[in-house]
C-alpha cells in the first residue's frame, strides 16, 4: 500500500516538473500594457540592450526563475519573468478577433452577394425550364401529328415530287416562251422602224420630183 503511495506521489511529482519545465520554456509574450527591458545579464544592475513592447514574442531560451534568457528580434538578453507570460497578450487577441471577423463579414458579404446571383440565375432558368419544356411538349404533338399521317407521307411525297417536276417544265416552257416574245418584238420593232424609213424616203422623193416638175414648167412657161 505505502509502495503504491509512493508511486503515485512520484508520479504526480513528475508530472508538475514537466509542466513547470515546458512552461519555463518555448514561445513567451510580454504582458498587457508594458513595456520591459531587455538586459545584457540576469539583474537591474546589468546593461538595458532594448525597451520589448507589449505584444512582442520572445523565444525563451533558459528560465532561472526569476529571470529568462530570452531572444526577440535577432537579440538575446535576460527579461524578469513576471513580466512574460505563455498566454497571449489581450491586445493580440483582439486584434487577431477583429481580422478574422473583418474576413468574416466579408465571406458573409460574398456569399450574400453571390446568393443573390445564384437566386437571379435561377429564376432565368426555371424561365429557360419552362420554354423548353412547352417547346417540347409542341413538338411532341406534332411528332404524334406526324406519325397518325404516316400512311399519306409516301402519297404526300410522290404528289410532291410530280408537282415539281411539272413546276420545272412550265418553267422552262415559260422561258422559251418569253425568249420567242423577245425575239418578234425585236422583229416587229424592226420593221416598224424599216416602214418608217421607207415613208420618209418616200415622201422625199416625191417631193423631190414635184419640186423638179414645177421648176421644168416655170421654165417652158418663162423661157
Amino acid at each position: 500500500m505505502r509502495h503504491n503511495l509512493r508511486i503515485l506521489i512520484l508520479a504526480t511529482a513528475l508530472i508538475l516538473a514537466t509542466a513547470a519545465h515546458a512552461q519555463s520554456q518555448g514561445s513567451h509574450y510580454v504582458s498587457d500594457k508594458f513595456e520591459i527591458t531587455l538586459r545584457s545579464g540576469p539583474t537591474l544592475q546589468h546593461k538595458i540592450l532594448r525597451m520589448v513592447p507589449t505584444g512582442s514574442r520572445l523565444d525563451v531560451v533558459q528560465n532561472d526563475g526569476e529571470w529568462a534568457l530570452v531572444k526577440w528580434n535577432e537579440t538575446e538578453g535576460y527579461v524578469q519573468t513576471r513580466f512574460i507570460t505563455t498566454e497571449l497578450p489581450k491586445e493580440i487577441v483582439i486584434k487577431t478577433l477583429q481580422k478574422r471577423t473583418e474576413q468574416l463579414e466579408q465571406k458573409t458579404s460574398q456569399a450574400s452577394d453571390q446568393s443573390g446571383k445564384l437566386g437571379s440565375e435561377n429564376k432565368e432558368l426555371k424561365a429557360a425550364l419552362e420554354q423548353t419544356t412547352s417547346e417540347l411538349s409542341r413538338i411532341q404533338q406534332e411528332y404524334a401529328s406526324l406519325r397518325s399521317d404516316a400512311a399519306g407521307v409516301l402519297d404526300l411525297k410522290k404528289n410532291y415530287e410530280e408537282t415539281h417536276t411539272k413546276l420545272e417544265t412550265m418553267t422552262s416552257e415559260a422561258e422559251q416562251l418569253k425568249a420567242m416574245n423577245k425575239e418578234l418584238r425585236s422583229d416587229a420593232t424592226l420593221r416598224w422602224f424599216m416602214a418608217g424609213a421607207g415613208i420618209v424616203v418616200f415622201s422625199w422623193l416625191v417631193g423631190f420630183v414635184l419640186g423638179r416638175s414645177g421648176r421644168k414648167r416655170k421654165t417652158m412657161l418663162y423661157g
